[in-house]
């Protein structure tokens, strides 16, 4: 890490929520990067604040509702639906003069939020609208850990539900984010030594010169991790779900962590991560065709059910399945 040099830096953490991106988005502002405000307010979820511009979430929002498409959706076709509306509504062309605002407050900058992974594209677009270089940041926690802490801490669900999510979601950043500099960090890694992983993140982007290396900055961040920010531990013998879902998570899984060093994510891995993108999709329709609660919930528009909050919607779902195990 050297000193720093004038170049506007669009720096996108991307990944499952509940997998570190409110982590490592506030090790990186205490290391010199900016966070455009307003920001989304902390909460019990998380107290140490969330890191997320209001204005990416209200205009992801938007675009979701519209699309039919859930924050963490599970469909393999979701990603298509949001690209026709974005595109339809010009979200990249609207996201790039937000972008050129923030940049004159700061050259360099960290956005993040949950729902990014449906909208890499335009903001790719946007950045270079912008005349910034752009790169991403992809957060891995294990997928039962990440299905057991949205369980805890947004209500419920279905395990296949949410191992589901975290699969689709995880392939179609990967899928998106290649062409451009981008580094994968394990969470549990990031907690247990923050130094290691930032410096290889920043070397691997190219934002060396973003980010500060002092006393003061480090003595920051020591501050702000915390292993206990780990709160919630979950394996696989915690959930039930069937074993072809498992399989297809456990080596995606695999897959992505074998990213995290240096050099260790090249073109000849997209070959994997395709393979892996067809192998869900089949599991997906084996998922749906086997659940009843899921055929019935087809009679519902999608639209709709975007538009109904996470935890009344986790709530909704448990009475429908409630109803449907006492007529089976």
């Amino acid at each position: 890490m050297n000193s720093r040099k004038r170049r506007r830096e669009a720096v996108f953490v991307v990944g499952s929520g509940r997998s570190g991106t409110s982590t490592i988005t506030g090790i990186l502002r205490r290391l010199g990067l900016h966070v455009p405000a307003p920001e989304v307010p902390a909460d019990p979820s998380n107290p140490r604040g969330f890191n997320e511009p209001q204005w990416m979430v209200d205009t992801h929002d938007a675009v979701l509702r519209r699309a039919g498409v859930a924050v963490a959706d599970p469909r393999p076709g979701a990603a298509s639906d949001v690209a026709r509306v974005a595109s339809e509504i010009s979200t990249a062309a609207t996201a790039a003069v937000w972008l050129d605002e923030q940049f004159r407050r700061a050259d360099h900058l960290v956005l993040k939020d949950p729902r990014l992974i449906w909208f890499i594209g335009p903001w790719r677009q946007a950045a270079g609208a912008a005349g910034a270089h752009a790169s991403f940041v992809t957060m891995l926690r294990s997928p039962a850990e990440v299905t057991g802490s949205k369980s805890a801490y947004y209500g419920p669900q279905q395990a296949a539900d949410g191992i589901a999510m975290w699969v689709n979601g995880m392939l179609r950043t990967e899928h998106a984010t290649r062409g451009v500099p981008r580094a994968f960090v394990r969470y549990d890694e990031l907690l247990a030594g923050w130094r290691g992983p930032i410096t290889r993140t920043a070397t691997t982007l190219g934002i060396e010169h973003a980010v500060r290396d002092d006393d003061a900055a480090h003595r920051a961040v020591d501050e702000f991790v915390d292993p206990r920010l780990h709160r919630v531990s979950a394996g696989w013998e915690d959930l039930e779900i069937p074993d072809y879902l498992r399989d297809v998570a456990e080596r995606t899984w695999a897959h992505l962590t074998s990213l995290t060093g240096a050099g260790d994510d090249t073109i000849a891995g997209y070959a994997t991560a395709d393979e892996l993108r067809e192998q869900f999709a089949d599991a997906h329709a084996r998922l749906e065709e086997a659940s009843a609660y899921r055929r019935t919930r087809k009679l519902v528009p999608r639209r709709a059910l975007a538009m109904i909050p996470p935890r009344l919607r986790s709530r909704l779902g448990r009475a429908a399945r409630q109803i449907i195990e006492d007529r089976v």
